[in-house]
């Protein structure tokens, strides 16, 4: 079995943000999951947190302008669902890792949400983290019945 990486779907239809997973590296899985037949990894104006977009969403007419991208994420336009990760430094370029807290909140935090479900977790930008110690900018990532 492969390595997932979990990340946030933001989709243009402006309903709340949810959580997905991936098969790490798998960038014809996040195709499907967007709906589309090309990708592109943009960066974001976070740091250390990229976008998967339709590489080809302002060609098709009935895609929706992603305002939450493109307004809190990326100073453009962007069209269709997003998907959300956390990047790293890799042998062979930026990867693709799941979203950390950090990330989380600062997305979170830009484009207004409070609290993200989906996939069996639970974020709640508003509860202090215990494990990554009492800072209150801090928050944590609940596995929805071990916290």
């Amino acid at each position: 079995m492969s390595a997932t990486i979990t990340g946030l779907l933001l989709p243009a239809d402006g309903t709340l943000p949810r959580f997905v997973e991936v098969p790490a590296g798998d960038y014809r899985a996040m195709t499907q999951v967007l709906g589309c037949q090309y990708i592109e990894h943009v960066r974001t104006r976070i740091p250390g947190v990229a976008m998967i977009v339709d590489e080809e969403g302002a060609l098709d007419e009935n895609r929706q302008l992603n305002l939450g991208a493109a307004l809190t994420l990326y100073f453009g336009r962007i069209f269709g669902d997003v998907l959300v990760f956390s990047e790293t430094d890799g042998p062979e370029g930026r990867d693709l890792t799941t979203l950390t807290p950090e990330h989380m909140l600062a997305v979170c935090n830009g484009l207004g949400v409070r609290h993200v479900i989906g996939l069996g977790r639970e974020f709640n930008a508003d509860e202090p983290t215990e494990d990554l110690g009492q800072d209150p900018g801090l928050h944590r990532l609940i596995e929805r019945g071990e916290a």
